[in-house]
């Protein structure tokens, strides 16, 4: 099991447990439909980890896309899901836990590290988070 540990922008250090990295089955997913693509990522990061975890969703951004004379409104066709879990002192209990979902594009030449870290370093971990047990 690989364990990789980094620290968030408010200064709590957090490791990624698990991460699940899947298309959206659409090879351009449309903005039109991003509440179904967000609740259906709820939805599998429930059945990935076979209990309620507290998550929080960052909104995907909208790409421009040009096709010949159209443009159209895209969100990235990526969604991630990592569980993340931080060993400080949270609200009494040691460990905290929260399930972070978010959308990205392919990015083959960065380390999965980066590209979590740089995605997730703003979440309210002590607004969201809740305590779990080891």
């Amino acid at each position: 099991m690989w364990n990789y540990r980094f620290s968030l922008t408010s200064g709590r250090m957090v490791t990624i447990a698990a991460l699940h990295v899947s298309d959206t089955s659409e090879s351009v997913p449309r903005v039109e439909y991003e509440a179904q693509f967000i609740e259906s990522a709820r939805r599998y990061g429930r059945v990935l980890w076979k209990e309620p975890r507290s998550t929080y969703v960052i909104p995907p951004e909208h790409q421009l896309i040009t096709e010949g004379p159209h443009v159209s409104t895209r969100i990235p066709p990526l969604v991630y899901h990592a569980r993340l879990v931080c060993y400080e002192a949270f609200k009494g209990d040691v460990i905290s836990e929260l399930l972070v979902i978010w959308f990205g594009n392919p990015e083959p030449h960065t380390g999965l590290l980066d590209i979590v870290s740089r995605a997730v370093k703003d979440v309210p971990w002590d607004e969201i988070a809740r305590p779990c047990n080891p």
